[in-house]
């Protein structure tokens, strides 16, 4: 009888060894976990069931239709991992929206560099690479988010909020305080009319600073 509880707690420390599979540097996928196929077009994601280390290949459950599904680990996004500072949780602003609610981050594919977002006002997914999202702190030449500024083609009084910016690309997204329309601009065309305190000279002092991005 002792022999065979302990051939049995053998066996279940085994499979407890390699419930957890790693790919590379700070890339692991366990048993259990939540993951985003690159082919899904809803937020509701997958709950892996086994890992082959292998073959590189994840069976999964989708938790929008319970059908099981597998896939090569280079296709599938991760919720345990951040491209550069952006993790699951978090807002970004998509380059390509014009709306100031921007979208949560689901999940990052370490292998293609993109995230996976879903739109606050339309729930609709999206996978975008570093260049194509602005984030939510940070400044470009001396403007930083939350600053007032006022842009060279207004023509009323009230000017516009810094809501992000883009370190790769060197844009500034604001939203008119009159209309709240969005507007994307190069710091050069925008007056700061009021500077947030959030920020220190040597912060503003960069061409760029943002948590992944630092240039003199």
């Amino acid at each position: 009888m002792k022999k065979t509880f302990f051939a049995l707690a053998f066996i279940l420390s085994s499979l407890n060894a390699f419930a957890c599979v790693e790919f590379g540097h700070k890339i692991k996928i366990c048993a259990g976990d939540t993951v985003f196929p690159d082919t899904y077009t809803h937020p509701k994601g997958a709950k892996v069931l086994a890992i082959n280390a292998t073959t590189s290949i994840v069976t999964v459950q989708s938790n929008n239709t319970g059908g099981v599904e597998r896939f090569a680990v280079r296709d599938i996004s991760l919720a345990n991992v951040c491209l550069n500072h952006s993790c699951s949780g978090r807002t970004v602003f998509p380059d390509s929206f014009y709306h100031t609610d921007g979208a949560w981050v689901l999940a990052a594919n370490p292998f293609t560099r993109r995230l996976t977002v879903v739109a606050h006002t339309t729930g609709r997914v999206y996978r975008l690479l570093p260049r194509e999202f602005s984030v939510g702190r940070g400044c470009i030449q001396g403007i930083c988010v939350k600053d007032v500024v006022y842009p060279d083609d207004y023509t009323n009084a009230e000017g516009a909020f810094v809501i992000a910016v883009n370190p790769y690309t060197r844009t500034i997204t604001v939203v008119s305080r009159l209309t709240g329309t969005i507007g994307y601009y190069k710091a050069n065309l925008l007056s700061v009319l009021d500077y947030c305190a959030d920020y220190t000279a040597g912060m503003r002092g960069h061409q760029v600073y943002t948590e992944d991005v630092v240039q003199e």
